[in-house]
């Protein structure tokens, strides 16, 4: 599904910050059911995965990383 997001987006021009941010809240509600869960696998707190999909704040390098790993993603997915 969120293959079809990113040929969506891409036509409509969107910048790429917003497609990882739609992605990686498809693929938490996919996977995961809720941001909470996702965040608990993750060792994180539920507000710094919801700050991520709202482009509030941009995960580090070594969070894209871990982030790619917990979902079963390649990382590229979360670079610019």
């Amino acid at each position: 599904m969120y293959k079809e997001i990113l040929l969506t987006e891409k036509s409509e021009n969107l910048n790429v910050t917003r497609r990882y941010n739609v992605i990686l809240e498809e693929i938490i509600k996919a996977r995961f059911k809720t941001k909470a869960k996702f965040a608990e696998i993750l060792g994180v707190g539920r507000s710094l995965i919801s700050q991520f999909v709202h482009g509030h704040k941009e995960p580090s390098r070594e969070m894209k990383i871990q982030l790619a790993k917990k979902l079963g993603e390649d990382s590229r997915l979360f670079w610019k």
